[in-house]
């Protein structure tokens, strides 16, 4: 039975069969990864590691959900709602994003109080964070809670580093 698989770095989807490196390696047999055949990326396999499962609930934090608001009533919106050219400042994450991707998004320099300006929003989300643009796919930018007030209105903020 094959299973698909989602990468949380890169988003590529495939499936067991898709990874070939993982036939190559000497510790297949035993081998608890998921092994990403696009980035690299390596994972434990949460439905066959016990460890893995055991840290998972373990660690496993409720966050409360911020409250949403609709963009017409207030300067909170989602990256996904802004209008293209529009300043905004990163306010926080929703609850639907996971542990890995949120770190991939902190890496690039998506994190709270960071400004941001969005470029476009067709066919995909693309909003620059300093030097970098980033094209984020619509679900994710739907998580990704921004305020569109004065503060976010300085584009001198958007270069620094």
């Amino acid at each position: 039975m094959t299973q698909s698989h989602t990468c949380p770095l890169c988003g590529y989807r495939f499936t067991d069969s898709a990874m070939s490196a993982c036939a190559t390696c000497p510790l297949n047999a035993g081998c608890k990864l998921i092994c990403c055949p696009n980035c690299g990326y390596q994972q434990p396999d949460l439905k066959t590691s016990r460890l893995a499962r055991w840290l998972g609930r373990w660690f496993k934090t409720e966050r409360p959900q911020a409250p949403v608001v609709a963009c017409e009533l207030s300067a909170i919106c989602t990256l996904a709602e802004c209008d293209p050219h529009q300043p905004a400042c990163i306010r926080a994450f929703r609850p639907g994003i996971s542990a890995p991707r949120r770190e991939s998004l902190n890496a690039f320099g998506l994190l709270p109080g960071r400004p941001v300006m969005v470029l476009q929003q067709s066919p995909l989300t693309v909003v620059q964070v300093g030097a970098a643009e980033l094209a984020l796919e619509t679900d994710l930018a739907s998580l990704i809670e921004v305020d569109r007030g004065p503060a976010a209105s300085d584009p001198t903020s958007l270069s620094e580093d």
